[in-house]
């Protein structure tokens, strides 16, 4: 899971498009109650290929991702609003506000 300032975040606007900025701070992913500790962007980098496993291994563990939207970022919102996206499957992704 992602969060991002336009629809479809790194997917970019249309298929096969250029990625859009997506929210890189504020974000802590966590795997069974703990931080994850590897990459950027709040552990990502450990916590979505777990999801690339098969459906029975990762529903074994408890997933949760934190966001704390700061003034700077609501700024930066697209209509006032930012969006959660998948990314791992393009177009599946939902607005906040």
């Amino acid at each position: 899971l992602g969060f991002a300032f336009y629809p479809d975040g790194a997917h970019g606007a249309t298929w096969g498009g250029e990625e859009r900025a997506e929210v890189e701070e504020g974000l802590l992913y966590r795997v069974d109650g703990n931080a994850t500790a590897c990459g950027e962007a709040g552990g990502l980098d450990c916590y979505e290929p777990e999801f690339f496993y098969p459906r029975e291994e990762w529903m074994e563990k408890h997933y949760t991702v934190e966001l704390t939207i700061t003034e700077a970022m609501a700024s930066r919102a697209h209509g006032g609003m930012l969006f959660y996206f998948c990314h791992i499957h393009t177009k599946m992704s939902g607005r906040m506000g």
